[in-house]
């Protein structure tokens, strides 16, 4: 028998090795057995985009506004996520946000339902709200500059074309709008965000009566406007105390007109219309709160005419 030469022991060598080495992989061919996989990747877990929690909160939130979903209303997350398309996570993170707004609630054994504002929540947010625009008001008066009056003037322009047009939501709006700006101009970073914690539960009640609540909606901008004149003057911010309580008066109104003599919530899709003159509480009815502030006022307007005036 011949001698193998060296190169005859590589070329055997090479061939043994090919036959025992592992099998090459792909991505198309991750185990590496000619066959090509389309699901090789680890689990992993589905992530919730942020947007869809921003999604949920607002469409939960302007039902809640709008009265779709009405006070007392059961807000079940597997229900709301089946309506909005999306999972239980963003709806449960949306519920978080709505609750510490004030718009829901967690009731035991009920859940987290649709917030029920009172006749005291009334009182402390109107009260509330009054005393922080008197003081922003007066504080507005050293700062407001000739780009912050046509801003404002701006907001009553489009408060008359929306009176014009009936559209009383844009009108709420406007008015929520104006007034911000205003505690804005005081400087005053407290009193903004006390203002602003309450704004939702100022909708939420406005929403109420804001059907009635102006027999003639030209009113709306032809005060702010009167305002906005103050405001540049310099002067006391007459009628503004008058205003924000009246609404409140309203508001009240609208309360004991919503509930049947028993005690039972009237039917809340019928429209039910009162107004500060007629239909409204008795004095006994008033939160003292309320009732302070008028008596105040009662005695200004009584000085003020045994002054001569």
């Amino acid at each position: 028998m011949a001698m193998a030469t060296v190169t005859d022991l590589v070329q055997t060598c090479e061939l043994l090795w090919a036959d025992c080495a592992p099998p090459k992989t792909t991505l198309d061919d991750p185990l590496g057995a000619g066959i090509p996989s389309t699901v090789y990747m680890p689990r992993l877990t589905r992530l919730e985009p942020s947007h869809l929690v921003d999604r949920a909160y607002h469409e939960v939130r302007t039902a809640i506004l709008n009265r779709d979903l009405l006070p007392g209303s059961r807000l079940v997350e597997a229900q709301l996520a089946e309506e909005l398309g999306v999972s239980r996570l963003p709806v449960r993170e949306a519920l978080i946000q709505l609750e510490s707004e004030g718009l829901a609630v967690r009731i035991p054994g009920r859940g987290k339902v649709v917030a029920s504002l009172s006749a005291a929540d009334v009182s402390e947010v109107y009260t509330l709200r009054a005393a922080v625009e008197t003081l922003a008001f007066r504080l507005a008066k050293d700062h407001v500059t000739s780009t912050d009056q046509h801003s404002l003037e701006r907001l009553i322009d489009k408060m008359e074309e929306a009176a014009t047009e009936g559209d009383v939501r844009e009108l709420a709006a406007l008015d929520v709008r104006f007034h911000e700006q205003i505690v804005r101009l005081s400087h005053h970073r407290r009193a903004l965000a006390v203002w602003r914690s309450m704004t939702v539960q100022m909708q939420l009640l406005s929403l109420r009566v804001i059907d009635t609540l102006y027999r003639d909606l030209a009113v709306v901008p032809d005060h702010h406007r009167a305002l906005l004149d103050a405001l540049v003057r310099g002067e006391e911010p007459t009628g503004l105390d008058d205003h924000i309580m009246s609404v409140a008066h309203h508001i009240l109104s609208q309360l004991s007109a919503d509930h049947h003599t028993d005690g039972t919530p009237a039917n809340a899709h019928k429209p039910v219309h009162t107004n500060v003159g007629a239909g409204a509480l008795a004095e006994s009815d008033i939160p003292a709160p309320i009732m302070s502030l008028k008596s105040t006022r009662s005695r200004k307007r009584s000085r003020g005419a045994g002054n001569g005036g």
